[in-house]
């Protein structure tokens, strides 16, 4: 009954939240949330990602895909909310209870920079472990901040997909704060 329960609500390949749990799960968590609950919202798309695909196959595009996952797992707390909501689109809710405005956005900070400093290491791991020379992993991301940007899901997400898509116009490999937008 468990691996039914994982396999339904579960990415088998990543090991992630499926994007409509995912998204339960964020509105669930923001309807208990009260006002002390800061949370930093995380839109995490990976760059060039098709170009992978095309150039070492899907096999490989399979394998850095399993990989983010792990690093989601690993960068994130285990409170942390993490999904793969697309094909190679991840997201995250960054949940810190009691902190300040300015100490989560250090703390959301301070994730991204270990996300990209573990994707640069994955791209030299798979590489070597496919033969390939042409694997670069990194990620652009968005980031909406609740209270601040949004209250609810739908809001949080539309600001950190517009905060996203300013990562990828300004060379990709980058997050973005939806403040400065």
């Amino acid at each position: 009954m468990d691996n039914l329960h994982q396999r339904a609500e579960y990415d088998l390949l990543t090991n992630l939240l499926d994007k409509k749990t995912f998204e339960e799960h964020v509105e669930r968590y923001l309807d208990s949330c009260g006002p002390e609950m800061s949370c930093s919202y995380l839109q995490i798309d990976l760059d060039n990602f098709k170009h992978i695909n095309d150039t070492c196959g899907h096999a490989v595009g399979d394998e850095v895909l399993a990989s983010v996952g792990a690093l989601l797992n690993s960068t994130f707390r285990k409170d942390d909310i993490k999904g793969r909501i697309g094909g190679d689109e991840f997201a995250v809710l960054l949940c810190a209870e009691g902190k300040s405005p300015e100490k989560l956005c250090e703390i959301t900070r301070e994730s991204c920079i270990r996300l990209f400093s573990s994707m640069k290491y994955l791209s030299t791991t798979i590489a070597q472990k496919t033969g390939t020379k042409d694997v670069t992993v990194s990620a652009s991301v968005g980031i909406a901040i609740l209270g601040c940007d949004g209250n609810t899901f739908q809001e949080l997400y539309q600001c950190a997909d517009k905060a996203l898509y300013i990562s990828k116009r300004s060379g990709k490999n980058r997050f973005t704060f939806y403040e400065s937008v």
